[in-house]
């Protein structure tokens, strides 16, 4: 019942997170990995880290290590402040978003499960440039680029122990959200035309990540572990819809004038294969 009463609300998230980065123009945007407080701690590493207090969902082989009779519940935000300079300014952003939710638990003694949601990337920038016609410098413009959004994933995943102490694990993920990208071009002069592009990419698809983890003492306070993950080389169907027309300035408002291009696009995106392997070394 949880189970179900957990996916009925994720299906009504929006999980998109906000942040603040130039970088985060270009592909899917700036992709967001390991942001569960405790792997940040760990300066990100996760591909080997297991404990039955923990749920890593960046390691599926990591679920039969959930104790008997236990339920894990995890969630959380984040904040983040950055300072960003270039050789003339400088600019303080503040950004907070949604972290996680997960769900952890044993469903016999060698098989483990865990269900929940992550972000998988996110968009947030907004520039700004000055530009001169060198042929007559009085013509001058301004050009604007913005762009929000972002990508989440609900996953869920199965572990199995194959014998004491290496277990190998799955997780299903399904990827949705949208990516927005705008552009203008605004004349100082009002005897020139302003255009204006905007562009939205809606992302929906599957993709599979496995885990291999192996775990062992070598005395009453020496243990370690080395995990291996990797992902299927994935497609992952996309609609692409632009619109770019001109418009004019009232106040504070844009009104449109005239269409150029009102389009629709299908197409896929490709994510690349990843493979990440880890070892921890842990002394009491």
């Amino acid at each position: 019942v949880i189970i179900v009463v957990f996916l009925n609300f994720l299906s009504e998230v929006n999980a998109q997170i906000s942040t603040s980065s130039p970088y985060s123009r270009f592909g899917l945007g700036d992709l967001q990995q390991n942001i569960l407080p405790v792997f940040s701690g760990f300066g990100g590493a996760s591909v080997s880290f297991s404990d039955p207090k923990v749920i890593n969902p960046y390691n599926p082989a990591s679920y039969t290590s959930f104790g008997p009779n236990s339920f894990l519940l995890s969630t959380g935000g984040w904040y983040k402040n950055t300072t960003m300079y270039n050789t003339t300014d400088q600019q303080v952003t503040n950004n907070n978003g949604f972290s996680h939710l997960t769900l952890g638990f044993p469903l016999t003694k060698s098989i483990g499960a865990s269900v929940g949601m992550l972000p998988f990337s996110s968009i947030g920038y907004e520039m700004s440039t000055d530009i001169v016609d060198a042929e007559n410098p009085s013509h001058t413009a301004s050009a604007n680029y913005y762009g929000d959004g972002g990508i989440s994933k609900i996953y869920f995943g199965g572990a199995y122990e194959l014998f004491n102490g290496l277990s190998v694990g799955i997780n299903a993920s399904y990827l949705f959200g949208g990516l927005n990208r705008r552009k203008q071009l605004v004349y100082d002069d009002q005897s020139f035309v302003n255009n204006r592009s905007n562009s939205k990419i809606n992302l929906k698809g599957y993709y599979y990540e496995l885990g291999l983890l192996y775990k062992n003492t070598l005395n009453e306070n020496d243990e370690f572990s080395i995990g291996l993950t990797a992902n299927n080389h994935s497609s992952i169907r996309a609609k692409k819809t632009k619109l770019v027309e001109s418009f004019e300035l009232s106040g504070f408002f844009e009104l449109p004038k005239d269409t150029f291009v009102n389009s629709t696009e299908w197409g896929d995106v490709i994510l690349p294969r990843d493979i990440s392997a880890g070892f921890s070394y842990n002394q009491d």
